[in-house]
């Protein structure tokens, strides 16, 4: 059965080492270390297919902004017959502190757009999140928080588990329990 992993992010050199592109981040280091291929499509997003132990899945990134991002998702999973619960969405969250990661099997959005558009689009919230903790400092305004350039330590604390992550991703497009992977994975400090 193929997975969809969707890494949340907003497109441009200026948004590259942001906090809310902490999708995009972990799903091109995935890519960067397995053997994928960028498929043509007129979906605005950048789509790679993948294989994994026989395993063939999709990953994403949307080239809207995040606010958009559920008119790209809802277009793949419409073109490739994917059912919305085979889809994983990699997103930034400001309520887990930087570096820490939870998955959560479905939910609301908590503020987070992209994860407000996908649920409209698709008109449904039963989709997997991968949550990667990005914390807040309440004495920036949110936008401007989310959307600053990162430093390299900043970087390296958002991304202390990022072995984690691409395991999390590994175990996903192999079919591995989701409930499995919550009881592995949500633990991790």
């Amino acid at each position: 059965m193929k997975k969809i992993i969707i890494g949340l992010g907003n497109p441009g050199k200026e948004f590259q080492n942001t906090y809310h592109n902490i999708g995009f981040l972990a799903l091109e280091s995935f890519l960067k270390n397995n053997k994928h291929q960028m498929i043509p499509n007129s979906y605005q997003g950048h789509l790679y297919q993948i294989q994994l132990n026989n395993c063939i899945s999709f990953l994403v990134k949307p080239q809207m902004y995040m606010n958009s991002s559920g008119k790209v998702v809802k277009k793949i999973l419409d073109a490739y017959q994917i059912k919305i619960e085979d889809i994983l969405v990699i997103l930034d969250d400001i309520y887990l502190p930087e570096g820490k990661i939870k998955l959560r099997p479905q939910g609301g959005h908590a503020g987070h757009n992209g994860l407000r558009n996908i649920i409209e689009c698709c008109n449904t919230n039963k989709f997997k999140r991968l949550k990667i903790g990005v914390g807040y400092d309440s004495n920036i305004p949110l936008n401007q928080y989310l959307l600053t350039p990162f430093n390299l330590h900043q970087k390296k604390q958002i991304l202390q588990n990022i072995d984690k992550i691409h395991e999390i991703m590994s175990k996903f497009i192999q079919g591995i329990s989701f409930n499995n992977l919550m009881n592995q994975y949500n633990v991790i400090k």
